[in-house]
């Protein structure tokens, strides 16, 4: 049974760059969370946020990666295998601003219920 607690990298917020595809039209901001597996290797959940403007229509995306890889600081040159999720929040102004703080919002307690859906068979420690 997994602890249900996550490290949480620093920088608390990062800059993400470039992630959103043609759709992002800000900074991305995002948080990265990682807790070891119980064969050795990480599970790491990155989320950004970012405006992403759509047909003329302007909002705040969340990009959720579920990484499993052999260095949480480098997930996603040491990954095993990952997977993405894309959502539209909706419940913020779609500014750059909006973004930058719904990443410093972003909490933990939620990983290991993420996790467990995404890669149930990948076991936390």
């Amino acid at each position: 049974m997994s602890r249900n607690w996550w490290n949480r990298a620093d920088p608390k917020v990062g800059v993400m760059g470039d992630i959103g595809g043609d759709a992002q039209v800000s900074e991305a901001y995002g948080a990265r969370f990682w807790h070891p597996l119980a064969d050795g290797r990480f599970a790491v959940i990155d989320r950004a946020f970012y405006v992403a403007e759509l047909d003329s229509r302007r909002y705040v995306e969340c990009m959720t990666e579920y990484v499993v890889c052999r260095d949480w600081r480098r997930p996603f040159d040491t990954e095993d295998r990952s997977d993405a999720r894309y959502e539209e929040h909706r419940d913020h102004p779609a500014t750059e601003a909006a973004a930058k703080r719904a990443a410093e919002r972003s909490e933990e307690w939620t990983c290991t219920y993420e996790w467990g859906r995404i890669y149930p068979q990948e076991v936390l420690t």
